[in-house]
């Protein structure tokens, strides 16, 4: 079983799967009993939040 972490309306619907459209990264977290899947946005917002800028 894995957490996903999937962006709020996203240009594109999101399968919970790692064999999604938008090639989510997966991280193993020892603290937690699941790995984390996280998505990545079809408008990239996640670049805009990396750099500080606010959509």
């Amino acid at each position: 079983m894995t957490w996903h972490v999937v962006p709020l309306n996203d240009l594109r619907e999101h399968t919970y799967s790692e064999a999604c459209w938008c090639k989510p990264e997966v991280h193993d977290a020892p603290d937690w009993s699941r790995p984390v899947c996280v998505h990545n946005s079809m408008d990239r917002r996640e670049y805009t939040v990396e750099q500080g800028k606010v959509q």
